[in-house]
């Protein structure tokens, strides 16, 4: 029997996928009595529910944490009409409108990483939650948490401190990629990449990343030669 949640039709019906995905976890969307919050079962409709709101979402919300971090004014959403309202906010629209509209959706409608292509083409995707959760228990992760009051300073040395944390990031992962990295992430100065070629691009400039493809092609080149056979 599943657990009751108490959601409303219109949560589901501004959630494309969310009550499947709680079925398949064993939560009924439609029974009326209230989760615990806090409860093991509640984390999943919480975690399943941001799920169903895309990448565009995940994504934008990390910008407005760099965008803050940088100083910059990034005006609250006014979440009182929840997801529905979000979609319709200027900031979303904007920065869907620079992240995302210009990228390739492979056939299952997911987009796909602008820098990864040829044999390296893959879709931007979250680990799916069931793969994250037995992939933490096994490593034994805990999920990293941090107070609103804390400065991206003191989460690093947090999270330095405490080895065993995850954040639910693999190498297909979306992520947020300021364009020039010296540049704060004003939203005509971000897109979109997976976080491993974000994690490996890092703080190169462009003369480097440079220097980094004409090493990669002359090692290509060496390598059909057979040089390293």
């Amino acid at each position: 029997m599943g657990m009751r949640t108490g959601i409303q039709q219109g949560t589901l019906d501004a959630h494309p996928g969310l009550e499947e995905a709680l079925i398949e976890h064993g939560i009924d969307p439609h029974s009326k009595k209230i989760l615990k919050k806090g409860s093991k079962d509640f984390r999943t409709y919480q975690a399943l529910k941001t799920r169903a709101k895309g990448v565009e979402y995940r994504t934008y919300k990390k910008w407005k944490e760099h965008a803050r971090l940088d100083g910059l004014d990034v005006p609250k959403e006014d979440t009182k009409g929840g997801w529905v309202k979000i979609q319709e906010g200027v900031d979303f629209r904007r920065f869907k409108q620079q992240c995302f509209d210009d990228l390739e959706k492979d056939k299952d409608g997911n987009y796909m990483c602008s820098i990864c292509t040829g044999e390296n083409a893959h879709p931007l995707i979250v680990q799916p939650y069931e793969e994250m959760l037995k992939y933490r228990d096994e490593m034994g992760y805990t999920i990293s948490k941090y107070s609103k009051e804390e400065t991206g300073r003191q989460r690093s040395a947090k999270s330095h401190k405490k080895k065993k944390s995850y954040n639910n990031i693999h190498e297909w992962t979306p992520s947020v990629d300021k364009i020039h990295d010296h540049l704060p992430h004003t939203l005509d100065n971000v897109q979109v990449i997976c976080w491993k070629m974000n994690k490996h691009k890092g703080n190169l400039t462009l003369t480097e990343l440079q220097d980094l493809g004409n090493w990669a092609e002359n090692r290509e080149i060496e390598e059909s030669a057979g040089y390293y056979d």
